[in-house]
């Protein structure tokens, strides 16, 4: 709800409709799929064709009314699916997928999974982070001054005083669902249960989930944060982590991760490739009390632009999905030139 009832009240409306560079189409689908699912219809298909027919009545209405659709055939109209799978939440064979496969998505999924290639176009999509109410962790974790960060350093880069870059008790934190099923997960969430239960007093490793305090506490005692994938390759825990402070480790081989082109993860991430989850130990104890500081220090300087408020401020979120898609419509007119001079 938040994508539709707090982000479209913020975009600046132009005077002459016809010289916007993008229009957005409002939609429920996502809501409308949930509505349903949760109303006890055993059958998760039929909630998707409700999905469907929610969001082609309304296409149908905007290229009834307006003419700025059959101009580009809906390239410079943007779609929002909030859905962990994004607009397979419409159906996999639902036929309003054709017609918006040539508009911009905006969503969660980011993947170069060719299987997941109908739901996330990476030359097209903008991938987003999940909305989510940080009030609790950051009344949790007082944040230090943005503009004064530097004063936490001393001249060799050694930490000095700072919630964020205290010595932490736990070494590595992870807890969520874990299925015995191969398919899931890759097999990193059953080996990371097996480390656990191994060395509990460097992995500390929960299956389920627990009250959102004890969550926040535990992920900021925590100096690395496990984050692999489930079903989907991403999850909400890569951004607590970041808010939290916790070096997030990251088991996504395909993962296209929020505004890579403004964001330098490697800085203040690591990434294992699923195939590679043994060689998680050694990895971590490769990693310096220096090299934590510095990556936590990154992290701090990119936080902001993967959290959404209400209302947006400068730096946010909101500000990251307008960059990227002034760059999308940057690379549109170069694409639209470079024919014509063909």
């Amino acid at each position: 709800m938040y994508y539709t009832e707090v982000l479209v009240p913020q975009l600046v409306p132009v005077i002459v409709p016809a010289k916007a560079t993008w229009y957005l189409i409002p939609h429920h689908a996502t809501c409308v799929y949930h509505a349903c699912a949760l109303g006890h219809f055993s059958d998760t298909d039929q909630c998707k064709q409700k999905a469907a027919q929610h969001l082609t009545d309304i296409l149908n209405s905007v290229i009834a009314k307006y003419p700025y659709w059959n101009e580009t055939e809906g390239r410079n109209h943007v779609l929002v699916f909030s859905w962990d799978q994004a607009s397979e939440v419409l159906g996999y064979n639902a036929p309003i997928r054709d017609p918006i496969s040539s508009c911009v998505h905006i969503t969660t999924l980011g993947s170069t999974d060719a299987k997941v290639a109908r739901n996330y176009n990476p030359v097209k999509d903008v991938v987003i982070p999940p909305y989510a109410n940080y009030a609790i962790p950051l009344s949790i974790f007082k944040r230090p001054d943005w503009l004064d960060i530097q004063h936490l350093f001393n001249s060799v880069g050694f930490l000095n005083d700072g919630w964020i870059f205290r010595k932490r008790p736990i070494l590595a934190y992870f807890r969520g669902t874990i299925i015995n099923d191969p398919r899931y997960s890759h097999g990193v969430r059953q080996y990371i249960r097996e480390l656990g239960a191994v060395w509990p007093e460097r992995y500390f490793v929960r299956e389920g989930h627990t009250d959102l305090m004890s969550y926040w506490q535990e992920l900021g005692n925590s100096t690395f944060s496990l984050c692999p994938s489930g079903w989907s390759p991403w999850s909400p825990r890569l951004f607590d982590s970041i808010i939290a402070g916790s070096i997030p480790i990251i088991f996504a081989d395909d993962i296209l991760l929020p505004f890579e082109s403004q964001i330098p993860y490697h800085t203040f991430t690591l990434r294992i490739r699923n195939a590679d989850v043994g060689t998680l130990d050694t990895v971590i104890q490769a990693v310096t009390a220096a090299d934590i500081a510095k990556k936590k220090q990154r992290m701090i300087r990119y936080r902001d632009k993967l959290v959404w408020n209400v209302p947006a401020r400068p730096g946010d979120a909101f500000d990251s999905l307008l960059e990227e898609l002034r760059r999308k419509s940057l690379e549109q007119e170069q694409k639209v030139k470079d024919h014509q001079e063909f």
